[in-house]
């Protein structure tokens, strides 16, 4: 771990953007240029989770690009998960403001400086954007080539029944969010009033950052969504090791316990505030068969798919080699 900048107290309104990580070296070298390019940034910060990789290497030798980016990095001696690396991050940050980014996702040069512009200004207490999905083997686009968003209600946006948000479309502009994804901003402070809760940090960490956020909301706080701030997920066939990565069923139980967990701590006050359309019970298991829908019998099934047709492919093909 670097030392403490010596004049943080001389820039109050520094804004750190961290990064928590785990045998992810493969997806950094493509996603963090993109954060040190990122307007309003002036920190860096990477939360290496024991990762095994060059996680750390790759970091140092792109931070050397970027000369004006104070880039550090802190290191979990084992592997913690990824609410206590928020934490880690959190503890760390020596300045005013405070932003999440994801090793897997591409920020836009301007993603930042738009919710620095909505939290500074005091339109809000946190402020996201919109994320993008790439299908496989899409490459990142410029802004200006990205397609805009289906614009929704932000009832319509956020499902009340599973208390997820839809992607793929987008509210309007400046919405007031119940939460949204991981990449957000707030200030410093008023994270640290919350932190993060340590029950996220066992299995795929599920809800890790909706949690923070949804206690935020409960206690009056504005979380606003700004359009024009826009990020790129990497496509899921890239993404494929390190970070959350487990077989499917492990992914399914962790999502389920953990979402669990989330219902319990929050249905109550939540459904007195926006009337909840089920029991706590109910919603989760609308959660448990949209969940193994989604992650486990979905890619069976068109796996499955894809293989029978490569196999009567071969087939039609040995056929027709065969015919005179």
């Amino acid at each position: 771990m670097t030392q403490p900048f010596a004049d943080s107290a001389a820039r109050p309104l520094g804004l750190t953007i961290a990064i928590p990580t785990f045998n992810r070296g493969y997806c950094l070298e493509r996603t963090l240029p993109s954060y040190f390019q990122a307007e309003g940034v002036t920190d860096i910060l990477l939360v290496v989770d024991a990762s095994e990789d060059d996680t750390v290497e790759i970091f140092t030798r792109i931070a050397r690009s970027f000369p004006l980016i104070r880039s550090r990095h802190v290191a979990h001696a084992r592997r913690s998960g990824a609410a206590r690396a928020r934490q880690t991050a959190l503890d760390a940050c020596e300045t005013t403001f405070m932003a999440f980014g994801e090793d897997d996702v591409v920020v836009s040069a301007t993603y930042y400086s738009a919710l620095l512009q909505c939290v500074s200004s005091g339109q809000a207490a946190l402020a996201s954007g919109r994320i993008v999905y790439l299908a496989d083997h899409e490459e990142p686009r410029s802004q200006g080539d990205i397609a805009p968003a289906p614009e929704v209600p932000v009832e319509r946006y956020f499902d009340l029944q599973t208390l997820t948000v839809r992607a793929g479309c987008a509210p309007p502009d400046g919405s007031r969010l119940v939460f949204g994804h991981a990449l957000y901003l707030a200030r410093t402070e008023q994270l640290r009033a919350y932190g993060f809760d340590q029950t996220y940090s066992c299995g795929t960490g599920y809800r890790e950052e909706s949690d923070t956020q949804l206690l935020m909301y409960l206690d009056g706080l504005t979380h606003r969504y700004c359009r024009t701030a826009i990020c790129q997920h990497l496509p899921f066939s890239f993404v494929r090791k390190g970070g959350q990565r487990t077989s499917r069923w492990r992914h399914w139980f962790w999502n389920v316990r953990l979402n669990h967990y989330f219902l319990a701590k929050h249905h109550a006050r939540l459904n007195a505030v926006k009337q909840l359309p089920k029991s706590p019970a109910a919603m989760q298991r609308t959660f448990v068969w949209r969940q193994w829908y989604a992650i486990v019998w979905r890619p069976f099934y068109v796996g499955l798919r894809s293989r029978l047709i490569q196999h009567v492919k071969k087939l039609t093909g040995k056929q027709q080699a065969l015919r005179p």
